[in-house]
């Protein structure tokens, strides 16, 4: 295993004890992702990781989860996928470092999304809400590149002194509150 396959796990294993948690009828649920339901925010998970796995790893045809499908199952598929990609020692450092970056990355905020929009503890391990802030003010062109794409909404003003996953929550367009108003 490697450091970004066993950090990819880590985070695949937080997010799917959130899919697992869903109840049925929460899937229909707004998220905090204007436009989103829960099943959406799986969706994406899914989705944007078979579009990776396809241009970065070579992947024909990664499964895209469809209306049919259910969430764990699909992204149980997906996972399944990335983690063979990041123990293969044959997948180049480079394409390690994207998945890394790209689809480990995602798992966090998009487990706060759906632990927001169903009613689960939407609380941050602290280690991520450290990387997630280093990396946002690491890369603020990459940041505004990806709101110009549509990927993410504008950061929301906030207190300097509020806390860090608060922070963090609004530089990625989210409103840390979300749902509790």
């Amino acid at each position: 295993m490697t450091e970004a396959g066993d950090r990819y796990r880590r985070r695949a294993d937080a997010f799917e004890v959130l899919i697992t948690n869903v109840a049925p009828g929460q899937w229909a649920q707004p998220s905090p992702c204007a436009g989103w339901n829960a099943r959406d925010v799986v969706a994406h998970v899914v989705d944007y990781s078979a579009v990776v796995l396809c241009e970065r790893v070579g992947l024909p045809e990664p499964p895209v989860m469809s209306e049919a499908d259910e969430p764990l199952d699909s992204f149980r598929r997906t996972r399944a996928l990335v983690e063979r990609a990041l123990d293969d020692p044959d997948t180049a450092a480079d394409v390690a470092h994207y998945l890394d970056l790209a689809l480990s990355f995602d798992l966090p905020q998009h487990g706060w999304d759906l632990a927001k929009a169903t009613g689960q503890d939407a609380t941050m391990d602290p280690a991520e809400i450290e990387l997630l802030w280093d990396t946002l003010r690491r890369h603020p062109k990459v940041w505004d590149w990806q709101r110009d794409q549509g990927w993410y909404a504008a950061p929301l003003a906030v207190p300097d002194d509020a806390p860090l996953a608060t922070r963090v929550l609004a530089m990625l367009g989210r409103d840390h509150d979300w749902g509790e108003r």
